[in-house]
């Protein structure tokens, strides 16, 4: 679990699988990864806002960096 502060999360991710992601709010949704590293949204909000998100990577990839907007 991953507690933000933030309109936007980002996680630059790369290799081939998927990752999990639930916010404790809504439904958890699963995005798909494949290639180079690469930012990918893992979660929007309409404004910024404080909360935790949990991030569950399959094998096979590999995480660098998370990043807010």
């Amino acid at each position: 679990m991953l507690s933000y502060d933030a309109k936007d999360v980002y996680l630059v991710l790369a290799g081939e699988g998927s990752i999990t992601v639930s916010d404790g709010v809504g439904a958890a949704r699963t995005i798909a990864v494949s290639g180079t590293p690469n930012a990918y949204p893992i979660l929007t909000n309409p404004r910024q806002q404080a909360g935790q998100v949990s991030i569950l990577l399959s094998p096979g990839l590999q995480a660098y960096d998370l990043t807010f907007g």
